[in-house]
């Protein structure tokens, strides 16, 4: 009895859906793509690690193609193509850029990010601020109307044993200032 062999059709389209591409353009292969997966497309792409291609479909409202792109970029450590598509409004690129900044300890480049409206680099700029104990850099943010940066204020005071600091964001009604204190008082009474 003859066996039957089965063809991994995605891997032998591959070749042909880059060729045809780049040849013809997107608008013919979504033509003739119907029997691939939606999905085969910028996921060849991204195997062949095309951020041109990628762009184009991403440009075109492709999700899928705009996910990979900026994993891709964010795996190559391309800051600058991470910043424009973050700068264009890309929440996915800005999100990841912020993390990129973080990994490399990169606050200053985080703190413009925030200062040009970043959400993403603003929060990951005050947790870094926090792990570093910076509260001076925390009190700053906050007195210039980061909700984020004074809501991790107390508790920095507090692990840092800043109490009388922390009696002040209590006595200004700081949130979660006197819970802070609270805690602290109690490990302190604790030691």
């Amino acid at each position: 009895m003859p066996r039957s062999h089965k063809i991994d059709m995605s891997r032998a389209v591959r070749p042909y859906t880059i060729l045809l591409a780049r040849q013809k353009g997107i608008e013919v292969l979504r033509e003739r793509a119907s029997p691939m997966p939606p999905r085969c497309l910028p996921t060849c792409w991204a195997e062949q690690e095309d951020a041109e291609a990628l762009r184009e479909l991403a440009d075109l409202g492709d999700d899928h193609a705009a996910d990979l792109l900026v994993r891709l970029l964010a795996e190559r450590g391309d800051l600058k193509q991470l910043r424009q598509l973050a700068d264009n409004g890309d929440s996915r690129a800005a999100r990841r850029l912020a993390d990129l900044l973080v990994e490399r300890e990169d606050v200053e480049e985080l703190r413009q990010l925030t200062d040009a409206g970043n959400i993403h680099a603003a929060t990951r700029l005050v947790d870094v601020l926090a792990t570093r104990g910076d509260a001076v850099s925390l009190r700053q943010r906050a007195d210039n109307g980061d909700v984020y940066a004074a809501a991790r204020l107390p508790e920095v005071l507090a692990e840092q044993g800043m109490l009388e600091l922390l009696d002040r964001e209590v006595a200004a009604g700081t949130e979660g200032a006197a819970r802070a204190l609270r805690r602290a008082r109690i490990g302190s009474a604790d030691s």
